[in-house]
């Protein structure tokens, strides 16, 4: 069975007039602030505004740039400005700290007097290890 796969899926669809929802919603919300301060202000400052007002819904209605709508060029402008990156071309090594190294003195003992009685023992330890390791060796 087959089933039919959208071929313009990235395309919006035209409902109102030939506009998409999007459209629609920015032309409203352009005029209606438009007509609300011709209502509300003062003749001359109130056409001002409402000119003003319903030019920037209409070019957030139908101007593209780069193949994208406006809200998103203004939305990627904005992050551009306010959101700085920083690109490194080589990452530098983090700066250690120097940091004093206290050298502990080890507690100074008196030496031990070195007695005869003491040589002989320290030979016969020695020559028993030299033993030990010469018979494990053969």
């Amino acid at each position: 069975m087959q089933a039919k796969v959208p071929k313009f899926i990235d395309i919006e669809d035209k409902v109102i007039f030939g506009l998409t929802w999007r459209q629609f919603f920015f032309l409203g919300v352009g005029s209606g602030a438009g007509v609300l301060a011709f209502s509300v202000l003062v003749q001359p400052l109130g056409t001002t505004v409402a000119v003003v007002t319903t030019a920037i819904g209409a070019v957030f209605a139908l101007v593209k740039i780069n193949n994208r709508p406006m809200h998103v060029f203004m939305y990627s402008l904005w992050n551009y400005f306010f959101n700085p990156r920083r690109f490194v071309w080589q990452k530098e090594e983090p700066r250690r700290q120097k940091t004093k190294v206290m050298k502990k003195e080890a507690p100074k003992a008196a030496p031990k007097a070195v007695t005869a009685e003491r040589l002989k023992q320290l030979a016969v330890l020695l020559d028993i290890k030299g033993r030990k390791s010469s018979d494990t060796n053969v």
